[in-house]
């Protein structure tokens, strides 16, 4: 379902950049947290639909995976630092012939 999906998304942004976020793991540890708290009372209360939050939580994973920010730092030949967005999806896209040099 939808609030599980974001905090899918959410939980791998986190855990893509929890070294260059200012409390990313702790941030990530409480999406954790929320998620295994709203799973276990979807277990104990009657009338909730748990497959449904676990299929929201893994399709907000896997979109996030395939076409969230993905950043990573890059020097240029003057020794500059700047920061590449490269998700999956351009790897994927670049495999099948489907790249396009304006990303």
């Amino acid at each position: 379902r939808g609030d599980h999906g974001l905090l899918g998304a959410q939980g791998l942004y986190c855990y893509r950049h929890k070294d260059s976020l200012r409390n990313g793991r702790k941030v990530l540890n409480e999406i954790i947290g929320v998620t295994v708290l709203n799973l276990l009372f979807g277990v104990l209360v009657a009338r909730v639909d748990n497959w449904g939050h676990l299929g929201g939580l893994l399709g907000g994973i896997g979109v996030a995976w395939l076409v969230g920010p993905c950043i990573e730092p890059m020097r240029d030949r003057w020794g500059q630092i700047y920061l590449v967005d490269s998700p999956p999806l351009y790897d994927i896209l670049d495999q099948v012939g489907l790249s396009n040099e304006n990303y």
